[in-house]
């Protein structure tokens, strides 16, 4: 079983795989793979923070995890993706 750090490396080797240069800091990239939660963990390390620090903010990553687990709870804020999703909705 990975640990946070080992997935990090893993998806970090995939994207590589798959062609992705890291040339532009918050640039455009063809993969983007992320860890966005990790059960109740909140982790903040130079590398990794978890759950990912943008993930509530993004309706991109909210529609389709609300779909697929509307009762995840974000342990940083306490409030399921589906109340998170329907507060940045409106």
């Amino acid at each position: 079983i990975l640990r946070p750090a080992g997935l990090l490396a893993e998806l970090n080797r995939i994207e590589a795989t798959l062609g992705r240069e890291r040339i532009i800091h918050w640039g455009p990239r063809t993969v983007d793979l992320d860890i966005l939660f990790w059960g109740d963990l909140i982790l903040d390390t130079e590398t990794l923070t978890i759950p990912h620090p943008g993930a509530c903010e993004r309706l991109f990553v909210l529609e389709p995890l609300a779909e697929l687990v509307p009762d995840l709870v974000d342990p940083r804020s306490g409030k399921t993706v589906a109340e998170i999703l329907e507060s940045l909705r409106s």
